[in-house]
């Protein structure tokens, strides 16, 4: 079958709007209002010393000599890739359930970069390994039910090693930002402020052997809320969780089409997540 060559001049010219035009444009508004974009290399330049606490942070008020409007901590986490796309893909999905109303409060610490071997996000202050019942009182953690239900229902199981200890007694990637007196104290009997931690596959697998993501709940999930998505998150974060997707998808690799693609949107994204942070 012969294929006319107005036909693919009509294609070339859909692909050219729909895909290169509006990827060149997101990276031209990047370069013109973001100053700083912290890339693996700008963090290690201008980082002095890494402290240790479980994981590697640093706190950094300036980069390159441009003053931030306020100091960010980072964590410098040692990992594979496929932690990030995880992550990140959780957290833009955290984002649509907030914008839902699902539940009210940001359980997902924001990412800044990757690096060779690991990946930097932003500290999230609070305990860690708490006690899960002080005084007699359980501890209890307000849309915890909620959180982990809309999650696993997109195919990323949330609820899965978050207890340690002989008898599971300890709290375990769960960052708490409150106090044990707080929550002895609490009339609410719930708190409301903590964040999810570690996107390893260890703690984070789906129950598929093997799977970085369960494939068959996403496509599920997808076809129910593939307009919701674009509507909240915006054309350009729903093609970039997306990608991290198809990466979950195939354990970790993406075409090098989609790498500069991802790497153009992430970057993007990050000048959202940091803007509280970049100066003017």
């Amino acid at each position: 079958m012969k294929i006319r060559q107005s036909t693919v001049i009509l294609i070339f010219s859909m692909f050219l709007c729909n895909v290169l035009l509006p990827i060149s444009s997101v990276w031209a508004r990047r370069i013109r209002e973001d100053k700083i974009v912290f890339s693996a290399e700008i963090i290690e330049r201008n980082v002095t010393e890494w402290e240790n606490c479980g994981l590697p942070f640093a706190v950094i008020s300036e980069v390159d000599g441009q003053t931030l409007k306020q100091p960010i901590t980072i964590v410098k986490k040692p990992t594979l890739m496929t932690t990030f796309y995880r992550h990140l893909a959780c957290k833009l999905l955290g984002e649509y359930f907030l914008s839902l109303g699902v539940y009210e409060n940001e359980h997902i610490p924001s990412l800044i970069t990757w690096g060779d071997g690991c990946y930097y996000y932003l500290y999230s202050e609070g305990l860690s390994h708490y006690p899960l019942e002080v005084r007699g009182k359980e501890i209890q953690l307000a849309e915890w039910d909620e959180f982990n239900t809309v999650f696993r229902e997109a195919g990323f199981f949330t609820d899965k090693d978050i207890t340690k200890g002989e008898r599971a007694e300890l709290s375990n990637n769960i960052i708490l930002n409150h106090s044990l007196e707080e929550a002895v104290l609490s009339d609410v009997g719930e708190l409301s402020s903590w964040k999810r931690i570690d996107f390893e596959f260890s703690s984070f697998s789906s129950p598929l052997k093997g799977a970085f993501i369960h494939n068959e709940l996403w496509d599920d999930f997808l076809v129910t809320h593939s307009e919701g998505l674009q509507q909240q998150l915006g054309r350009e974060k729903f093609k970039l969780l997306n990608i991290c997707v198809t990466a979950l998808k195939n354990l970790g690799k993406l075409s090098e089409s989609q790498e500069q693609i991802f790497k153009t949107l992430f970057f993007q994204y990050q000048g959202e997540l940091l803007r509280e942070y970049l100066p003017d």
